[in-house]
């Protein structure tokens, strides 16, 4: 081991790890009816015909979401707002996504009132490589935990749109599927009373508590 390195990895720089290039404009008159997903800064802008960049394929956000990662499994039209993946220089490009999505690279942004990612800004960038076998088995625990927590937030956001409807059932509705009459506030059980808020709850303004060093 020499100069903080552990043993089996290589030291090498950020361009010699994966290199990145800007991607090719395509206006939305330019979009031609196909199935080719059309890269930005944020994810998929839209779909064309024509694709310029093979996958497996990384973008990263060059304006707009600077420094977010988007990763393709299939091959793609990196836009001019991202950059993308030119050569993988031999690296598994799922290891390469999650690290680069580890760089924190949106800090190299540039620019005040557009601030924008400049690739040569972190292009020597010295970056931490295990050899190939590692950097697979890394990416596939990685991905199982991702796939994990994607699986949890579907969940999560069913669960969410269940609630809502079903409190709108329950506050239009009751318990008892009883004939509704409108309100004010609109329909309503007939058994239900409109009453103004405050016979309900007492509503109040918050405070700031004041620090342990003010007078009271």
């Amino acid at each position: 081991m020499s100069d903080n390195v552990p043993d089996g990895r290589s030291k090498v720089e950020f361009d010699d790890f994966t290199t990145l290039q800007r991607g090719k404009d395509l206006t939305k008159a330019q979009f031609r009816e196909g199935t080719i997903p059309v890269a930005g800064s944020n994810g998929v802008i839209g779909h064309h015909d024509t694709a310029i960049a093979k996958a497996p394929g990384i973008t990263v956000g060059r304006s707009g979401s600077a420094g977010k990662v988007t990763f393709y499994e299939e091959d793609f039209w990196p836009h001019s707002t991202p950059l993308y993946v030119r050569d993988f220089h031999g690296n598994d490009p799922y290891f390469a996504g999650f690290l680069l999505g580890s760089l924190n690279l949106a800090r190299f942004k540039t620019g005040a009132s557009v601030p924008t990612l400049d690739r040569n800004s972190f292009k020597t960038l010295p970056v931490l490589v295990p050899p190939l076998p590692e950097q697979k088995k890394i990416a596939h625990i990685l991905s199982t935990v991702q796939r994990a927590i994607e699986a949890q937030e579907r969940i999560i956001q069913t669960t969410t749109e269940l609630k809502k409807a079903l409190m709108h059932q329950l506050f239009t509705e009751g318990l008892h599927h009883e004939p509704q009459e409108q309100t004010e506030i609109g329909p309503i059980p007939q058994s239900w009373a409109v009453v103004e808020l405050g016979l309900l709850a007492k509503v109040g303004n918050g405070s700031t508590p004041k620090r342990a060093n003010e007078a009271y």
